[in-house]
């Protein structure tokens, strides 16, 4: 790369309204692998997303006339709200087509990691009323057991989950509840750090079999800003299908 390239990377506006994010080792999963494995860690943005990026390079090249007539876009997530936060950086308007599917926002719980994989049944259900409706249980994220099934929730930020019989189809299993010290809140970066430790520390204990070795994986919930405010101190650790698929039992002492 030459220094001219790396210069206009570094002054690109982007920067303007974007953060500079670290990559973070992911010591577990470079295990597994055997290699190196660093993780960019674009969930520090303020959108939680990398596509901020691609929409206020844009918008920000613009033209002043076509910025004046504004601008439109199409998305049920991340690139919306990245164009979003651009137009109010840049001033101008913006007008968002979102699908009619696109689940109500919930806000107290972030996922650190990727949200789980899969589809869960009643996630665009637009109130806990209207679950009920449709035959679901639900469960608090900030009131949850060890030995817990539930199905894969939408969005960043969740409040509550779908909770179901073991036995049935599901997207993650609960395993390990890890209770933060201290009073001030950690930040995402450090929570994250301590929830992987934490919850690849107790998963051979639960599945009776090391994380290395084992078929499935591990995410979990850590508390965001609002809800550590809430007394929320506590990570979820949640054991999930290495391949993305569903869990059909319980993986306590399985051996998977």
């Amino acid at each position: 790369m030459s220094i001219e390239y790396l210069k206009r990377i570094l002054n690109a506006r982007v920067y303007e309204v974007a953060e500079e994010t670290p990559l973070d080792p992911a010591p577990a999963l470079s295990a597994r692998l055997g290699n190196r494995v660093l993780l960019k860690r674009e969930d520090m943005q303020p959108v939680f997303s990398f596509k901020l990026r691609g929409a206020y390079n844009k918008m920000a090249n613009l033209s002043a006339e076509e910025r004046a007539r504004g601008v439109i876009c199409a998305s049920a997530g991340n690139h919306a709200q990245g164009v979003a936060l651009s137009a109010r950086k840049l001033g101008c308007r913006a007008v968002i087509v979102m699908p009619v599917t696109t689940p109500a926002l919930q806000g107290n719980r972030r996922p650190f990691r990727a949200p789980l994989r899969g589809l869960a049944a009643c996630a665009a259900a637009a109130s806990l009323s209207a679950m009920a409706l449709a035959g679901c249980s639900t469960s608090s994220v900030m009131h949850m057991s060890i030995g817990q099934c539930i199905q894969e929730p939408e969005g960043d930020q969740v409040s509550t989950v779908e909770t179901v019989d073991c036995s049935k189809p599901h997207d993650a299993e609960v395993f390990f509840l890890h209770k933060v010290e201290g009073n001030d809140y950690p930040g995402q970066d450090s929570l994250g750090s301590t929830a992987e430790q934490v919850c690849v520390a107790a998963f051979q204990g639960y599945v009776g079999k090391s994380y290395e070795e084992s078929s499935l994986d591990v995410t979990w919930f850590v508390p965001t800003t609002k809800s550590w405010s809430q007394n929320d101190h506590e990570i979820v650790c949640m054991i999930t299908d290495m391949q993305g698929g569903k869990l059909s039992q319980s993986v306590k002492n399985s051996g998977l």
